[in-house]
């Protein structure tokens, strides 16, 4: 029956609160089958209420009732065991289509209604209650045995402490004196307060998940699938503040906080929510995350706001909370440091970006790229500054992504591989000076080039999730792909090899910069396993055709440049092989 067709009812057919079980037509069908099957478990009883919107439904577990008409009574089917309540409420909440600060606002939004909540009340062995609207609205001195209660969409909430929570309401509708009826409400509460008045505590009631959150909206709304999940894993670690709760036909109208500052591992550290009659007025979530590859502490602060010209805007900017980090302790770097041969990183900005994009997804569930203008590929390009042993610094620019702070200390190996599938062909404009293979003892700095671009990837650390959960480190660290550098004695063979016949102008260009790629025995057992070749090359044919790349040793990068150079791309030209040729590190001081 729609609403116009029940306003045309003549007044006769309305009743002010209708109490009907279904199956049964009218009370004195009801009352017939009451004498034949006690019985409530199958029955659902329907409670409506005009003056005050009361839409209730109540059913039963091992309840039976007694006597007929005005006199009717529920009491336990046993008189030694208890009975149970459930009372199921209309959608409480709403999911509403968001827009972003500064983007277009639809003159019309997608919205959602919640589930049905649900509150299950334990019927003490032997007593009974009137079988009447006052006496099914009567359920507060009833102890709470569980709750499902999703006030906020797809996030079900229940009070920590069922068993101690109270529920204030009235059985009667509530009229002012201008005439004005109330809307029906029940309010989650502690109980009273010791002492004669007996007065409602005011203190918040702690609440934890309830069950499953969804994830399967299609739109932006005040709390992403992520949020929802992350909420939801850290009130197992610290409650929810509910100062509010209360929920009636039209929806919940609720006050929660939730903070987390100081908890590891979880992915949320500051929530507020707030709704009036299941409609979002403000929604505050902070994030705590990383930018991916170099671990760099960061937060996402997301608030939803409701305006009278746009409805629900929602803004997302993501802050810097620790720029710098060095790598040491559970993120030291393995194999001695040498697959990423700096001490420290920081990050020179931007220090805050909106993040309101996060469609360019890295991983399901794990992380995304930043987004912002200036690049193609519209990923946003950080400035950074690395710092080797010997404090050389380079500057170079690069995308990072933001990884999820309660993803961050676990296995990421799938991230690490899609990560580095990506990285591998991702220069980053670079420029300084970087010491390679570093030197120990007394040897002279003999492994230092110019650097032109740089190609980063990602590792998975060996320590433990719970360690770096503890001291707040993500679980990879930065790995250096390779190096784009100028080699003077490359650089002079190269340019002997532009010159003569058959060259290409190509040749001479790309004789500037060339490609160094760590080895991969030196980087896990060192410069004595390898006879000092530390890098291999990539040789200005490599476009051509195949050929044996040149390797870069010690020695090869400190003694005569056109010397050097002769003998490496020789030996290189002399056979075809996929191994590289060794650039050594030189053993002795460098001679003029």
């Amino acid at each position: 029956m729609t609403g116009q067709e029940y306003a045309d009812q003549p007044d006769r057919d309305r009743e002010a609160v209708g109490l009907a079980a279904s199956g049964f037509d009218t009370v004195e069908e009801l009352d017939l089958d009451a004498l034949s099957d006690p019985d409530m478990t199958q029955r659902v009883v329907t409670l409506l209420r005009r003056e005050d919107m009361l839409v209730l439904e109540f059913r039963f577990s091992g309840i039976i009732r007694l006597g007929n008409g005005a006199g009717q009574r529920l009491t336990t089917a046993s008189p030694t065991q208890p009975g149970s309540l459930l009372i199921r409420v209309p959608p409480q909440a709403m999911l509403e289509e968001a827009t972003t600060l500064g983007g277009a606002s639809t003159g019309v939004k997608k919205a959602w209604l919640s589930d049905i909540s649900q509150i299950e009340l334990r019927v003490p062995a032997g007593s009974s209650i009137p079988f009447s609207a006052a006496g099914l609205l009567g359920w507060t001195g009833l102890s709470t045995a569980s709750a499902h209660l999703e006030c906020v969409w797809g996030l079900p909430l229940a009070p920590v402490e069922a068993n101690r929570v109270v529920w204030l309401h009235s059985t009667e509708p509530v009229t002012g004196p201008t005439g004005a009826t109330g809307i029906w409400h029940t309010r989650l509460a502690l109980p009273p307060n010791p002492g004669p008045l007996a007065a409602p505590s005011r203190l918040p009631v702690p609440v934890k998940s309830a069950g499953e959150t969804s994830s399967a909206e299609e739109f932006t709304s005040s709390l992403s699938a992520t949020a929802r999940r992350q909420i939801a894993a850290a009130m197992d670690r610290r409650p929810v503040l509910a100062r509010d709760t209360a929920f009636s036909a039209l929806g919940a109208t609720v006050d929660l906080t939730g903070n987390w500052m100081g908890v590891p591992g979880v992915g949320v550290v500051l929530y507020r929510h707030r709704s009036v009659i299941g409609r979002d007025i403000t929604v505050n979530v902070v994030q705590r995350g990383y930018l991916w590859p170099f671990g760099i502490p960061v937060h996402i602060a997301t608030q939803t706001e409701r305006r009278l010209d746009h409805g629900l805007v929602r803004t997302s900017i993501l802050t810097v909370m620790l720029p710098e980090v060095t790598y040491d302790g559970v993120a030291a770097l393995p194999n001695g440091g040498r697959a990423f041969p700096f001490e420290r990183v920081r990050l020179d900005g931007p220090l805050a970006v909106d993040v309101s994009d996060k469609t360019d997804k890295l991983t399901p569930n794990v992380g995304f790229w930043v987004r912002g203008p200036g690049a193609a590929d519209g990923r946003l390009r950080f400035a950074l500054t690395a710092v080797d042993k010997r404090r050389h610094a380079v500057s170079f620019t690069a995308p990072l992504v933001f990884i999820e702070g309660d993803r961050a200390h676990g296995n990421l190996g799938q991230a690490v591989e899609e990560f580095n599938k990506q990285a591998k062909d991702i220069a980053l404009p670079a420029s300084g000076r970087l010491e390679l293979a570093p030197a120990t003892g007394a040897d002279q700095e003999s492994t230092t080039v110019e650097v032109a671009a740089l190609r980063i990837g990602a590792e998975a650390s060996s320590a433990s999730q719970p360690d770096l959960e503890a001291a707040g480190r993500l679980g990879a660290l930065p790995r250096l792909i390779g190096v784009e550098a100028r080699l003077p004695a490359l650089d002079a063979l190269a340019s002997r090899s532009a010159a003569a016949p058959g060259a290409s102008d190509a040749d001479g260009a790309r004789a500037t910069a060339r490609m160094l790629r760590l080895d991969e025995k030196y980087v896990k057992q060192g410069l004595a396993a390898t006879h000092q070749v530390y890098a291999r090359v990539d040789p200005p044919w490599a476009s051509r055709r195949p050929r044996r790349a040149p390797a870069v040793s010690r020695s090869s990068t400190s003694r005569s440049p056109v010397c050097r150079a002769r003998r490496a791309w020789s030996a290189g030209t002399s056979r075809s092989s996929s191994r590289g040729r060794s650039i050594r590190r030189a053993s002795s001081p460098a001679r003029p």
